[in-house]
């Protein structure tokens, strides 16, 4: 069953006595949020009008009689149900006229790169390299909070956390923090304290840390290092450093590469693994002599691949490492040397697929030994070593919609007008993938495609003609050589829809009236005339004046006017006008055209007729950009980063709307009327956002 429900009014006329009828604008259902404040908006209508629209409890607030209207309303974590209740001037007065629930776990994770459990409390703490932070999460609820940030605590900022561990139940943690520093951090207050660094403490330097563990009966931390990798010591009270074992200390057994680290306080060791030599070694805590537990030469079973977290399971008296290579858990046992797969993506189910490559540098084995928990770089997974079943203990709105699961994206989400739903293409491991996504549930599904045709590209071009409600997109016919194809998004047939040529589009537009196609190759435009079979160059170095093009990313054709918009992401980045007759070019959005914000990494584009303007995604602002086609004066719509990207004039831009953090928007499709966009991005948030284009609030339908 869906987390979230939208209950609408479905009255096809209004009858006596009957209250306002309500339809939500945003945001819409089955969305998740880690704000804690949203804007609400829809509409109401009545004969009699509308009296009063609340949502939550919050009066709502119109200027047009509620035929429009929004209401700013609290965020709760867990499943927020806001209520939607109305009334009219007769009195007439609906208490639950609409309603939506909106998933709210707390921040989300953008990149955690380590984590650590307070044996304890039981609490999980996640270092996330991306917003600088320290999360606390509840393994029961899932639910996360923030214990420290650059906005959260005093002291010295995290600036690229890579190891944790924990200091003292309750009260604080370790935090390896690259480029050289171990910081204590307050859990009450989220101060951070420098404990050694390059300038504080004595001894060997400790570049580059990747992971800490803390020894209490030591007093020592122990931080394991690259360029080089070595394991150093450290005196948690002096800021002390000396090197436990390298490639000059300690003895032993050589290495190349070490990563993971885990302490076995019965045999007062340490193991470690040697990604290159794929050897799982042991180092003595006060010696650093290194001994050899398992190699393709020493133990059975699956040879190590790529390992990234290791963990020491004292119930079995076995190291746990994660392998990338096969995306499995593997157990060796420290007195033979024998690996065994104890989970991986093809032994068990799990409520997502188990992706090892995604693990940071830990594992985490329970009290008992009967599970252990995977870090991935958007939430923690429980693998049940028993039965290999794994579970989400928390994580960024995995299987907000139903599966398949949404791989990056590659083109702007395309409105399927007859059907009700966008179709996505994306980039999966194996194969390019045509998603169709249920803009209310978030639900995905794989467009079928005719198993005679193999050779469908869905690179950046996919466009829907609602004429004839075919999805247009590619073909390759031979190597470097291809036809435009119309693909029944209900049946999977294709019918070839031009003759053959060299362009391989990035991005789609069509235009309705003439029948032509026109596509962004990569430094032209190109058009395909469905009536005359003809490619012809609209716009390039030889053909049209204007800016050089170099790298052409978003296009959307205006058929009112006759005019095509593109984007320049590199060289000069700007925002075009194309005449598709001349193919003239006019820079209407540059660094010395037009006002306000400059465009950095323009990409996918947007028309609002009814507003007089281009909206415009832009990875380099991690925004969505105004641009007033009358005055050219720009304005961001929606943003995050807290002001870290600064344009080429100086010019820095505040944060606009709440929720989940934008990272590189690739492309829009715009509801004008409701005043929302969809946006398709880049990792880690790989997905589809809903904006609200009057407060600037973002949340995810489906991911």
């Amino acid at each position: 069953m869906s987390l979230h429900t939208l209950l609408l009014c479905s009255s096809i006329s209004f009858a006596a006595g009957e209250a306002p009828r309500v339809a939500l604008h945003f945001p819409p259902a089955d969305t998740a949020t880690d704000a804690t404040t949203s804007h609400v908006t829809g509409s109401a209508t009545d004969p009699d009008g509308v009296a009063w629209v609340r949502v939550a409890g919050i009066a709502a607030t119109s200027a047009d009689g509620f035929a429009h209207w929004t209401a700013e309303v609290p965020i709760a974590l867990g499943h927020e149900q806001l209520v939607v209740a109305t009334a009219d001037r007769a009195g007439n007065v609906e208490l639950h006229a609409a309603s939506v629930v909106i998933e709210n776990s707390g921040p989300f994770l953008l990149f955690a790169s380590a984590f650590a459990r307070d044996a304890q409390s039981g609490l999980f703490y996640a270092a996330d390299r991306t917003s600088r932070s320290i999360i606390e999460i509840d393994p029961v609820t899932g639910w996360r909070r923030t214990v420290s940030s650059a906005t959260l605590g005093h002291g010295a900022p995290l600036t690229n956390p890579q190891g944790l561990a924990i200091l003292q139940s309750g009260q604080s943690l370790l935090v390896a923090d690259d480029p050289d520093e171990l910081i204590r951090v307050d859990l009450a207050t989220g101060d951070r304290t420098v404990i050694t660094s390059g300038g504080i403490g004595s001894g060997t330097s400790m570049l580059h840390p990747r992971a800490v563990d803390y020894v209490p009966a030591l007093g020592r931390a122990f931080v394991m290092t690259q360029q080089p990798d070595r394991i150093i010591s450290v005196d948690v009270n002096t800021g002390a450093r000396a090197v436990l074992t390298s490639s000059t200390v300690g003895g032993g057994v050589p290495y190349k590469a070490l990563a993971g680290l885990a302490y076995d306080a019965g045999a007062k060791r340490f193991y470690a693994v040697d990604r290159l030599e794929r050897r799982l070694l042991a180092i003595d805590e006060l010696t650093g002599f290194r001994t050899t537990i398992s190699d393709p030469l020493v133990g059975t079973g699956p040879t190590f691949g790529t390992v990234y977290g290791v963990e020491f399971d004292a119930q079995h008296a076995r190291v746990l490492v994660v392998d990338s290579v096969t995306d499995a858990v593997l157990a060796v046992d420290v007195t033979t040397g024998d690996r065994t797969t104890i989970a991986s993506t093809s032994a068990g189910t799990s409520g997502g697929a188990y992706d090892a490559e995604n693990c940071a540098q830990r594992l985490l084995a329970d009290a008992n030994g009967g599970t252990v928990q995977a870090l991935q770089f958007d939430g923690i997974e429980s693998i049940d070593l028993a039965t290999s079943q794994h579970t989400w203990l928390t994580s960024n709105a995995r299987g907000l919609g139903q599966a398949p699961r949404m791989m990056p994206a590659t083109s702007r989400p395309v409105r399927d007008t007859r059907n009700e739903r966008f179709l996505v293409s994306c980039q999966p491991e194996v194969r390019w993938q045509l998603l169709s996504v249920d803009p209310l549930t978030g639900d995905r599904a794989d467009l079928p495609v005719d198993d005679s045709v193999t050779t469908l590209r869905f690179p950046g071009g996919v466009a829907f003609e609602s004429r004839s409600g075919l999805v247009v997109l590619q073909r390759e016919v031979t190597y470097g050589s291809y036809v435009l194809v119309g693909l029944d998004p209900i049946t999977g047939a294709t019918v070839d829809l031009s003759t053959p040529d060299a362009f391989i589009s990035t991005q789609l537009a069509l235009d309705p009236h003439g029948e032509r196609v026109f596509l962004s190759n990569y430094d032209r435009v190109v058009a395909f005339d469905g009536q005359s079979q003809q490619w012809s160059t609209v716009s390039s170095s030889s053909v049209g004046t204007g800016p050089a093009l170099v790298w052409l990313n978003g296009l959307t054709y205006d058929a009112v006017h006759d005019v095509l918009y593109a984007t320049e992401e590199q060289s000069t980045a700007q925002v075009l006008t194309i005449d598709p007759t001349t193919g003239a070019r006019t820079t209407i959005a540059s660094k010395t055209v037009g006002s306000g914000p400059v465009p950095l990494v323009p990409r996918g584009t947007a028309l609002d007729l009814a507003r007089n303007r281009l909206i415009v995604a832009d990875g380099g602002w991690d925004a969505l950009l105004a641009i007033d086609l009358t005055t050219l004066e720009r304005r961001v719509l929606t943003k995050t980063g807290d002001g870290k990207a600064v344009d080429p004039l100086g010019q820095s831009a505040r944060d606009v709307g709440t929720g989940p953090t934008f990272f590189e928007p690739l492309g829009i499709d715009l509801d004008a009327e409701r005043n929302v966009a969809y946006v398709t991005q880049y990792f880690p948030l790989e997905g589809v956002s809903c904006v609200e284009l009057g407060s600037g609030d973002r949340v995810l339908i489906s991911r």
